[in-house]
């Protein structure tokens, strides 16, 4: 007897016991089991940023270090043209500098939300982008970058979120949103909003253009647990969108 028969003899034989005994099969264990699968692909694909990330700085510090050598090369030699372009090119790739700053730092009165541990019910597509990098693009706004952006991709008709711990230690939320220079538009304007314990705290003007902006400062004084959420009612083609260095200010 071949093994595929074999199989469907057992198939069979569980399916009558079944029918018999008047039960049906179980349905509850299923939700559980996707949301298990779902939370370590979730941690997996966390892993492989990270992993990623490691992988770009080491060889943008190589690249770097490299540069420097060329630039007083040139400097030596008195060619100003090469000089100006090797600046250029250092400069560039110093913002592509990702550093292992270890724990999350309190830098004066603020924190930026990029050096925290976001909780894991976090969803966007392609995951949660951090450190000034959304896709394989830098977060720009305006031509201007955000060494601390966060950048989320949310998916079609439905929002991208990440929350975080703030266990009341801060009095106000603050962040630039808008459509990352990487794209060209959005083909659904997108909605950010901040809430702090479930309630609505800020949100913005629809964002779908080139130059979109607004200005976010909510107050979350006593919030125990900040979501930053991007609304998409529609498809999510070209929806780069960007929180620029938002920090929690105490």
């Amino acid at each position: 007897m071949s093994n595929r028969a074999y199989i469907g003899m057992i198939g069979l034989a569980i399916f009558t016991l079944v029918v018999l005994s008047g039960q049906t099969m179980p349905a509850k264990p299923l939700p559980a089991a996707v949301e298990k699968a779902t939370a370590t692909y979730g941690t997996a694909l966390r892993q492989l940023r990270q992993d990623y990330a490691q992988r770009v700085a080491e060889d943008n510090k190589k690249y770097v270090e490299s540069l420097e050598l060329a630039l007083k090369d040139a400097t030596t030699s008195g060619d100003a043209v090469t000089v100006s372009r090797i600046k250029t090119l250092r400069d560039e790739a110093r913002d592509d500098l990702v550093v292992d700053q270890g724990p999350p730092r309190i830098i004066g009165d603020r924190l930026f939300l990029s050096d925290m541990e976001e909780l894991d019910d976090c969803e966007a597509s392609g995951g949660l982008f951090k450190k000034g990098r959304i896709w394989d693009f830098k977060i720009k706004l305006g031509k201007r970058y955000s060494p601390n952006g966060i950048g989320m991709h949310p998916f079609t008709n439905k929002a991208a979120h990440a929350s975080y711990v703030l266990n009341g230690q801060f009095k106000t939320f603050r962040s630039l949103v808008g459509l990352n220079d990487s794209s060209g538009g959005a083909a659904t304007p997108c909605t950010f909003k901040v809430l702090g314990d479930g309630t609505l705290l800020w949100k913005s003007k629809p964002i779908a253009r080139p130059g979109d902006m607004d200005t976010c400062v909510a107050k979350v004084a006593g919030v125990r647990v900040l979501q930053l959420v991007v609304e998409c009612p529609g498809a999510f083609t070209n929806g780069h969108m960007v929180w620029i260095e938002p920090q929690v200010i105490k």
